[in-house]
C-alpha cells in the first residue's frame, strides 16, 4: 500500500474524534499515536490556537519531524473570528470581505518554511524533511492571520457568511482540525528511482508541483539523445502493456514498471463505455488511464481537434469522447513515451479536457471566439484541426503551460497524457507593450469517455506564472476574466513576471475560471540606458529550457510536421443508419443548452513576500478519484440513444448494448 493511500485510511479514522472533541477549546495540544508500523505516527488537532498566541505561531512541541519524514497535513473545519453577525469562517480557505489577507489558518514546516515564518495552509499538502532540520526547530509551528486576535475561538457556532460553516451530514463547518501523518524515512524513497515509469525530476512551480519533470527512463539523458525515439519509455515492453485479468486487477510488468502509487481510471466493465473503448484495443490489457500526479509542462502547442460525440460528416455517423485535444511539445523534450501503435507520439503529450466540464461554460471572449472556430470548422477531429482550420490559426506553434494529471492514456497502446487538464495559458502575442495570455483554471476534472472517475485536486487555490519577456519592474494588465462562482483572483509582481492566483475552494465545488489578460509591461532601463532586449531573443527560457538551446530548429520542425499529419482522433465510425433514425440519434445526443459563466470579475493586485514567491515542494500531491455520477448520467443517456437506434445490436460491436 502506498504512502497516500495510508495516510486517507488513518485520517479518515481520526475524523470522527476530531468532530467530537469540543470541550476544550483550542488547548495548544497534538495527540499523537504510533500505528502498528513503528514507522509511521498520527497527530491530531483539535480546535488548532487561533487566539494572540497564533499570531506569530504556536509551537506543537509533541509534533516532532526528522530528516527523511514524508510528512502528510489534511486540515479543515471552521473559526470563530468574533465581530457582529455571522463570523465563523473556514480555517483553510475562507471567503468574505478580507479574506484574501485575514482569517486563515499558517503553518511552518521545518526546513520547508524558514525558522519564525508560516504560510497559508492548504486543505492538503505532503513534505519530504529535508537533511539538517534539527532541535529546537524541527517542531510543527501553526499560526492564523487576523487583525483582532481577543475574540477568536470557537464558542457560539454560526453558518458564516454564505454559510461557510454550515454543520451537517458531508459538511466540515464545525471546529477547526488538523491530522498530520508521520512517515519515518519514506521522504528518502521519493528521490528519483531507475524505474522507467517513475515520475521524477523538474523544478518546482508556484503551486509547489513538479515543473517540466520527466520519466526515471529519460534521466541522464543528453539533449540530443531525448530528440531520438531511444530515448523515450514504452510502456508495452517494459510494463507489459498494463494486463489486465478478469477481475480488473491491473499489472505494471515484471519487474514493475514504476515504483510508485499509480491509480487507475477505465470505463465500467457493463458498460457501452468498455466495448467501445476497447473495440481497437489489445485483449487482456488496459482501456483506461494509469494516472500519477498533478505536474506542469511548458512547451508548444497544436489543436489536435474535437472529437464531437455523434457527428454525421459526408453520410457516415463519428462516435467520439467530446474531449478538446491539444498536442504539448515539452520544453525539456521529457515526459514522453514510445507508442508502437503511433510512432509519432514520441515527440508530444496528448493534453486533454472534457469540454463537458470546460469550454462548453466558458464566457469570455478569447474562448467564446476558440469555441466558435472549432464548431465552425467540422464535427469531428478530421475536420476541425487541419493546419487551416479556423481553431488551428489560433493556437498553432504557440507557447504554453499546463498543469493537469500526469498519466498515460492507455486505451490503444499507451502513451503520455495530462488528462484532466487544471490550469492551461497559451501565450498568443509576446510584446512588451502586448503581452497576451488565455487561460482557464479549475481543480477538478475526468480523464473522459474511457474513464468512470472524478479527479479531484485537494487545493483551495491555484497559480500561473506568466514570464516577463523582458526585465521588467512593474506592469499594467487589462482583464477579461469570467467565473461560474464569485471567485478572489489577484496579481502580483514577482521576480522573472507575475503570478495570477485563483481561489476556487473546494473540488466539490466544481469552480471554473477562464479569461485572458494583456499585459504592458514597464522594462527595467539597461546599464548605461540602453533599451533592455527580450530574454534569449524572442522565446523565454520559461518556455524553452537550456537543456535545448540550439536545437530550436528541429523543434520547430517536429511541431510542424506534426500539425500536418493525421490529427489525434478518438472517434469510431458508426454503421450505417437510415435518415429517420440518424436524425433520431443526433437530436438525441444534442447537448442541453449550457449555462456560461456570466460572473464577470476584476483581478486585483497584491503583494508576495519573498517567502510566499518560493513554493514548497509537494512530492506526490495526489488527487481524489471518485466515481463521476454526472458523467456517468451523460454517458447512460449517450448509450441508450445508440443502442436505440440501432435495436441494441450495433453490427461489428457484438453484446455492445447488453
Amino acid at each position: 500500500m502506498n504512502a497516500v493511500v495510508r495516510y486517507f485510511s488513518l485520517a479518515a479514522l481520526c475524523l470522527p474524534v476530531l468532530f467530537t472533541a469540543t470541550a476544550k477549546a483550542q488547548n495548544g495540544v497534538a495527540v499523537c499515536k504510533q500505528g502498528g508500523n513503528s514507522s509511521v505516527i498520527t497527530c491530531t488537532i483539535a480546535q488548532p490556537v487561533v487566539d494572540q498566541r497564533a499570531q506569530n505561531g504556536y509551537h506543537y512541541n509533541n509534533v516532532v519531524f526528522t530528516p527523511g519524514d514524508l510528512v502528510t497535513i489534511t486540515a479543515g473545519g471552521c473559526v470563530q473570528t468574533g465581530g457582529i453577525g455571522a463570523t465563523w469562517k473556514r480555517y483553510v480557505n475562507p471567503s468574505g470581505d478580507n479574506s484574501n489577507r485575514l482569517y486563515f489558518g499558517t503553518i511552518g514546516i521545518p526546513g520547508i518554511t524558514p525558522p519564525g515564518v508560516t504560510e497559508h495552509i492548504q486543505k492538503v499538502q505532503q513534505y519530504s524533511i529535508p537533511a539538517g532540520v534539527a532541535a529546537p526547530n524541527n517542531v510543527l509551528v501553526l499560526g492564523y492571520t487576523d487583525d483582532n486576535y481577543g475574540d477568536n475561538g470557537y464558542s457560539g457556532h454560526d453558518n458564516g457568511n454564505n454559510d461557510q460553516c454550515k454543520e451537517g451530514t458531508g459538511l466540515d463547518g464545525g471546529p477547526a482540525w488538523l491530522v498530520i501523518v508521520i512517515e519515518h524515512g519514506l521522504g528518502k524513497n521519493l528521490q528519483p528511482s531507475t524505474a522507467p515509469f517513475d515520475l521524477t525530476g523538474g523544478t518546482v512551480d508556484t503551486n509547489g508541483l513538479a515543473f517540466n519533470p520527466e520519466w526515471g527512463f529519460e534521466q541522464g539523458k543528453t539533449a540530443a539523445a531525448l530528440l531520438t525515439t531511444s530515448g523515450h519509455p514504452d510502456a508495452t515492453t517494459v510494463c507489459n502493456g498494463f494486463p489486465t485479468d478478469s477481475d480488473n486487477h491491473v499489472g505494471l510488468g515484471n519487474p514493475p514498471c514504476t515504483s510508485q502509487g499509480v491509480q487507475f481510471d477505465m470505463p465500467g466493465t457493463i458498460s457501452l463505455n468498455n466495448y467501445l473503448c476497447s473495440s481497437h484495443g489489445t485483449s487482456g490489457k488496459l482501456h483506461g488511464h494509469v494516472d500519477w500526479w498533478p505536474a506542469t509542462v511548458t512547451g508548444t502547442v497544436i489543436w489536435a481537434g474535437h472529437d464531437s460525440t455523434v457527428s454525421d460528416s459526408g453520410g457516415s455517423l463519428h462516435f467520439g469522447d467530446d474531449d478538446y485535444n491539444f498536442e504539448l511539445f515539452p520544453s525539456n523534450t521529457t515526459l514522453l513515451t514510445i507508442d508502437p501503435q503511433d510512432p509519432g507520439d514520441n515527440v508530444y503529450i496528448e493534453t486533454e479536457f472534457d469540454s463537458d466540464e470546460t469550454i462548453d461554460h466558458f464566457g469570455s471572449q478569447w474562448w467564446t471566439g476558440f469555441h466558435s472556430a472549432v464548431d465552425n470548422g467540422g464535427g469531428y477531429a478530421g475536420d476541425n484541426s487541419a493546419p487551416n482550420a479556423p481553431a488551428s490559426l489560433m493556437v498553432n506553434g504557440k507557447p504554453a503551460i499546463v498543469t493537469g494529471l500526469v498519466g498515460l492514456d492507455s486505451e490503444h497502446g499507451a502513451y503520455s497524457e495530462l488528462h484532466p487538464v487544471y490550469a492551461m495559458a497559451i501565450h498568443l502575442n509576446s510584446d512588451v507593450n502586448n503581452d497576451q495570455w488565455s487561460f482557464f483554471v479549475r481543480n477538478w476534472g475526468d480523464e473522459g469517455y474511457c474513464s468512470q472517475d472524478q479527479h479531484y485536486w485537494d487545493v483551495s487555490s491555484i497559480s500561473i506564472f506568466i514570464p516577463e519577456p523582458v526585465p521588467s519592474s512593474d506592469f499594467s494588465l487589462t482583464q477579461d476574466l469570467y467565473e461560474s462562482q464569485t471567485l478572489p483572483v489577484q496579481f502580483s509582481k514577482v521576480q522573472g513576471g507575475m503570478v495570477l492566483s485563483f481561489t476556487l475552494g473546494a473540488p466539490e465545488n466544481r469552480a471554473l475560471i477562464d479569461g485572458s489578460v494583456t499585459i504592458k509591461w514597464v522594462p527595467t532601463p539597461a546599464p548605461g540606458g540602453k533599451p533592455t532586449t527580450p530574454l534569449h531573443g524572442t522565446i523565454h527560457p520559461f518556455v524553452l529550457s537550456a537543456a535545448i538551446v540550439g536545437q530550436t530548429d528541429s523543434v520547430s520542425a517536429r511541431v510542424a510536421a506534426a500539425a500536418k499529419a493525421t490529427p489525434e482522433n478518438d472517434s469510431i465510425t458508426l454503421p450505417a443508419l437510415s435518415a429517420d433514425k440518424k436524425a433520431t440519434l443526433l437530436q438525441q445526443v444534442q447537448k442541453p443548452t449550457p449555462v456560461k459563466n456570466k460572473i464577470h470579475v476584476q483581478a486585483t493586485r497584491a503583494t508576495l513576500t519573498m517567502h510566499l514567491q518560493k513554493s514548497v515542494k509537494i512530492a506526490q500531491p495526489k488527487t481524489r478519484a471518485v466515481p463521476d455520477t454526472v458523467k456517468a448520467a451523460r454517458d447512460q443517456k449517450q448509450s441508450q440513444a445508440i443502442c436505440a437506434a440501432y435495436g441494441n445490436n450495433i453490427p461489428g460491436i457484438p453484446n455492445a448494448c447488453k
